[in-house]
């Protein structure tokens, strides 16, 4: 079992091997794959991070954790292309974005033109959107890069994160544990250093609940703050896109460049008064979480806050009336529209081989039924299912690629032929 402090350990030791010279050893915590997103665009604007360098320290940390199965697609290519274009900008003395060069891991739910969009269930692979989703517009435009499109609970509707056709998501911390979903690739994929930051969705707690059990930190905006179009919907009542990553500074400047606004600065605390709902939100912890929440309490006293005891009477039974049979009457309405569309375009896919599925911990798959390949998507070739390897690129710039990317068009596998789970 990998704790906490041992997963921190070795996650620096490896860092500080791929780590760029200008980088100071002790910077982020360790190394690259701990720089904070705030931190990372920092230093690429300045000069002292070269974006490219940043971003094969990341492809590589995905190829050592890939057993996490946090991520169903990525194109390791245009990743590395996208980033070398900012550090020729930052060159030629352009003016960068306040997220250039910031690789961002992305809900597979949200569409973007540059990776197919499944939302997790084998019935829309090969969805392949001819736009951005609005919510993501801001972000590149600003000079974020997609990393990559993370996994999660199929169509949204769970909160563990264990896809059956894609693998269950695992808890960077302690494999055998859940990331809580229904962006569990997103939150754990930010946990494992995989990337500083990334966009999940929200229905009833799925930005929330990944953040909380991996370490990270989940906002959920106010209803209509952030655009929903383009997004594999819930419910319209109660869906909405959010970011992540791992410190409220990354969260706040990710809001600050969605809405266009300035990012939130620290303020003094003394004399804020703020709630303890302990009934109902207290109740039940397990004890090793009500002492880190007392040592919270316990700070924010010491700070000047003030602590008001309050008891919201009644709220379980009207969220019980009020929230999910409101969201699943409504994703009831818009669920014949979810349908394996058409592929677009002259682009061609295949879908490389996998590892034996992995669902829940423990459990095995049902007998005869065998979870849809990992997908593999790059828009420049058709990708091989075979385990080859990438050659050498026309700029000398050579990488590795995770297992389940091969960029050689050596044969062609057709959909058609694709296993699919048995129903």
């Amino acid at each position: 079992m990998l704790n906490r402090r041992r997963f921190l350990k070795l996650a620096g030791i490896t860092a500080l091997a791929t780590a760029a010279p200008r980088i100071p050893l002790a910077l982020g915590g360790g190394g690259l794959l701990h720089l904070t997103a705030t931190e990372a665009v920092r230093h690429i604007s300045e000069g002292s991070l070269s974006a490219e360098t940043y971003a094969r320290a990341l492809l590589a940390q995905a190829e050592r954790l890939n057993f996490l199965d946090t991520i169903i697609s990525i194109d390791p290519d245009a990743v590395l292309e996208a980033a070398h274009l900012v550090d020729v900008s930052r060159r030629r003395g352009r003016r960068l974005g306040a997220l250039a060069g910031l690789p961002l891991l992305v809900k597979d739910n949200i569409d973007t033109k540059a990776l197919p969009t499944t939302a997790g269930t084998p019935a829309l692979l090969s969805n392949r959107p001819t736009a951005d989703a609005p919510v993501l517009n801001p972000l590149f435009q600003a000079g974020a890069l997609l990393f990559a499109k993370a996994n999660m609970h199929e169509l949204a509707f769970g909160i563990t994160s264990h896809n059956y056709h894609f693998g269950a998501v695992h808890n960077p911390y302690d494999a055998t544990l859940i990331p809580g979903g229904s962006s569990g690739g997103t939150g754990a994929g930010i946990a494992a250093r995989l990337c500083p930051a990334g966009v999940g969705t929200d229905t009833g707690g799925s930005v929330r609940i990944p953040a909380a059990l991996c370490g990270v930190v989940g906002l959920r905006p106010t209803k209509g703050r952030y655009s929903i179009t383009r997004i594999v919907p819930i419910s319209h009542t109660r869906d909405t896109p959010g970011p992540m990553g791992r410190t409220v500074e990354d969260v706040a400047l990710l809001d600050a460049v969605e809405t266009g606004t300035t990012p939130a600065r620290p303020t003094r605390l003394r004399g804020l008064r703020l709630g303890v709902p302990r009934n109902p939100f207290w109740q039940d912890l397990d004890p090793e979480l009500a002492a880190v929440m007392e040592d919270a309490l316990h700070r924010l006293r010491a700070l000047g806050v003030v602590l008001v005891e309050v008891d919201v009477a009644g709220v379980t039974t009207l969220d019980q009336q009020a929230g999910f049979p409101i969201a699943l009457y409504e994703a009831n309405l818009i669920s014949p529209r979810i349908s394996p569309p058409r592929a677009t375009g002259s682009r061609s896919m295949t879908f490389s081989g996998r590892s034996p599925a992995r669902t829940s911990p423990g459990r095995s798959p049902p007998p005869g039924a065998e979870r849809s390949p990992r997908l593999c998507t790059n828009t420049r070739s058709t990708w091989c299912a075979r385990s080859c390897r990438p050659s050498t690129r026309a700029t000398s710039r050579t990488t590795s690629w995770p297992r389940w990317c091969s960029r050689r068009p050596c044969c062609r596998q057709d959909r058609s032929a694709r296993t699919r789970p048995s129903n």
